[in-house]
């Protein structure tokens, strides 16, 4: 049985994520399976690993703030410092879950983030994993027209 059924969601909020987005997916591959099997959703088969096949903006217009402050700090940057702008916009990623069973499954992943370019992080306020359903065989094919593209 897969860890993550078609239609069954898991939500988190509150992580810091690296600004990079090879980076970003390859927090997303150690985050994925922790908080599948932290939810509860699993009916005998914990999740082991999740690989991120890909990763992009899916907002209609990222919102630009020249300043956003950070908990307990000034609403400007001070003299010299790096500025606080950042882009507010939303992302998704999808990728697959293998659990210890051998199944797998494969998740969705829309992420609410605030990216801070010059501050080198990525805010992620809402993480909702949502499972789908695929065949082995959809999945084959999407990666050899992505290999062909390549």
């Amino acid at each position: 049985m897969a860890c993550l059924q078609p239609g069954q969601g898991v939500e988190a909020t509150g992580f810091v994520l690296p600004v990079s987005l090879g980076e970003v997916a390859i927090a997303l591959e150690d985050i994925v399976p922790r908080l599948i099997n932290a939810a509860g959703c699993v009916d005998g088969c914990r999740a082991v690993v999740s690989i991120v096949d890909r990763i992009e903006s899916c907002g209609a217009e990222p919102m630009q703030f020249e300043s956003m402050p950070e908990a307990a700090s000034p609403i400007m940057p001070l003299e010299g410092d790096q500025s606080t702008a950042a882009l507010i916009d939303s992302w998704l990623a999808k990728g697959t879950i293998l659990g210890e069973d051998g199944s797998y499954t494969v998740f969705v992943a829309f992420m609410d983030v605030m990216r801070r370019p010059l501050q080198g992080s990525w805010t992620a306020s809402s993480i909702t994993l949502l499972g789908t359903k695929q065949s082995a065989l959809a999945l084959i094919e999407e990666l050899e027209l992505e290999f062909a593209c390549a």
